[in-house]
């Protein structure tokens, strides 16, 4: 169920286990798991179904440390999130490539500050299968 939170009542309580911050890839691909482990989700989008520039506004800010094209360029509100705006090519059309993390990725590294995660490749790879 798909619902305009702009025209839902004021003070109106949504309940669900699950809490999802942003319809982009990585928030649909996440609610879709969630709902067929049986669990209770509801996504929430700051933009809408169409790209609106009044949502977009809210991509405003500055960007410090390493150069980077900024969020209005990296980022967008809307139902599918950035994958609307993704300019590689591929086949026939637009979209994005993405490569599996190397072993290496996930490891500890002395010269890296904050670098290792909690878990190792072997975790990660049958998630990369699937």
């Amino acid at each position: 169920m798909q619902e305009d939170g702009s025209k839902l009542k004021k003070n109106l309580r949504v309940e669900a286990e699950i809490c999802i911050v942003g319809c982009g890839p990585g928030g649909l691909t996440l609610a879709r798991e969630l709902l067929a482990a049986g669990l209770d989700v509801v996504v929430l989008e700051s933009g809408s179904v169409r790209s609106e520039r009044r949502f977009q506004a809210l991509n405003d800010g500055e960007v410090v440390g390493d150069p980077y094209r900024g969020l209005r360029d990296t980022r967008h509100r809307q139902v599918g999130g950035a994958a609307n705006i993704w300019n590689t090519p591929v086949e026939r059309g637009l979209g994005a490539k993405y490569v599996p993390l190397d072993p290496w990725d996930l490891s500890m590294r002395p010269d890296v500050p904050l670098s290792g995660w909690p878990f190792g490749f072997s975790e990660l790879e049958p998630f990369y299968r699937r």
